[in-house]
């Protein structure tokens, strides 16, 4: 019995142990934390700007495949998702990786600001996709590029991964 102990502890030191992540990437997670951003996934980076014309390529990590595309256009202000004649949209503000996503303003308060805003959807109930979109885009608080220029929207209602068109 004390033989196989020893030999228990003998194998369990020999075997190789997890490693721990390299210096840089200890530093780059540091760096984050002391300047209150996220911890990003390994290469990802803040984007300098989200503007541009996006397609929604995935949410929560799984592949959209749809036989329409769902778009999205992002200005210097609002994130704008296309869905057929769908319409989802929110002001927004980046600092860095951190989105702050606010509600949607009352038309009635707020007339100038709205002036162009995105027309109203159609009446049609929303998809499964859509009520993700939905989600994930209300309640995200942090945007990132992955290393293959992917941009992530995430926070607590979900992730949305969208890539240029």
């Amino acid at each position: 019995m004390k033989r196989a102990a020893v030999l228990s502890l003998a194998i369990a030191a020999c075997s190789p142990q997890a490693e721990s992540p390299p210096p840089a990437v200890e530093e780059e997670r540091a760096d984050a934390a002391s300047e209150g951003l996220e911890a990003l996934p390994i290469g990802a980076r803040a984007p300098v700007s989200i503007e541009g014309e996006w397609r929604l390529a995935g949410i929560n990590g799984e592949v959209v495949d749809l036989d329409r595309a769902v778009t999205a256009s992002i200005s210097d202000e609002w994130i704008v998702f296309r869905s057929d004649c769908v319409v989802i949209w929110r002001f927004y503000a980046l600092s860095r990786t951190l989105l702050r996503v606010p509600p949607k303003p009352d038309v009635e308060r707020d007339p100038d600001r709205l002036e162009n805003y995105p027309p109203p959807s159609c009446l049609r109930p929303l998809s499964e996709v859509e009520r993700a979109v939905q989600s994930a885009l209300v309640e995200a608080d942090t945007a990132y590029r992955l290393p293959d220029g992917a941009l992530v929207l995430d926070g607590p209602g979900g992730s949305l991964t969208l890539f240029t068109q």
